[in-house]
């Protein structure tokens, strides 16, 4: 199997925002580690066809639906929240350093939109819940008050930690499945321990299926 000849990413292109711009000069907003993951997910593809933080059109429909407003399938909005002044500043900048929490600059956010929105109704159309015992609920809940929207470039990754090697982007993986001739593939989240009943769903995918894709 060649590398074209792989599952085409959802959406049916897989984006790269990977750039070399300078950022010298731009207003900086300092993000959490979290959305400068995220920042890489977009840049590297995983979140294809997202080329950035979602605007408001497409974030009511993602919380409404579980779509987006050109109906693909998409049930987890990926957005950047500020508080009101910071927001205003970036749409005044057009472009904005993010930086993640060690002071790297990570990528420029090309800034569309600035909006508000209802976080109850958020967290019940994405989690079916307004508990705030939820995690989800109580991460939307501890949002700012404003989200930001636009396609980013990505300049810079954060230094090589030990974990990091192991990380591969889905170019890499296409690539790896090619040179293994695997055509059919499973994939496990390692978000926790596995339990036994995951190590039994392992065994029988390697037994039906050319490979197992253990993602964290």
């Amino acid at each position: 199997m060649s590398e074209n000849d792989s599952i085409k990413p959802h959406g049916g292109v897989l984006v790269n925002r990977i750039t070399n711009i300078d950022p010298t000069g731009l207003f900086s907003v300092t993000i959490s580690e979290d959305l400068a993951n995220d920042v890489e997910n977009i840049a590297d593809g995983i979140f294809s066809p997202l080329e950035g933080f979602l605007g408001q059109q497409d974030f009511e429909s993602v919380v409404s639906r579980g779509r987006l407003a050109n109906d693909l399938a998409w049930t987890i909005p990926i957005v950047l929240d500020v508080d009101e002044q910071t927001g205003s500043k970036m749409k005044e900048s057009g472009k904005v350093l993010l930086q993640n929490p060690q002071g790297v600059g990570v990528a420029v956010l090309n800034v569309e939109e600035v909006y508000t929105f209802d976080k109850e109704k958020t967290s019940q159309g994405i989690y079916g819940t307004t508990d705030s015992s939820h995690p989800g609920v109580a991460k939307t809940m501890s949002m700012k008050d404003y989200l930001v929207s636009g396609k980013i470039d990505y300049i810079q990754r954060p230094d090589d930690t030990e974990i990091r090697k192991y990380r591969l982007t889905p170019k890499q993986t296409r690539q790896a499945f090619a040179q293994a001739g695997w055509k059919t593939i499973c994939a496990f989240q390692t978000r926790n321990p596995p339990h036994v009943a995951h190590e039994m769903l392992q065994k029988t995918s390697i037994t039906t299926r050319d490979g197992v894709f253990f993602t964290y």
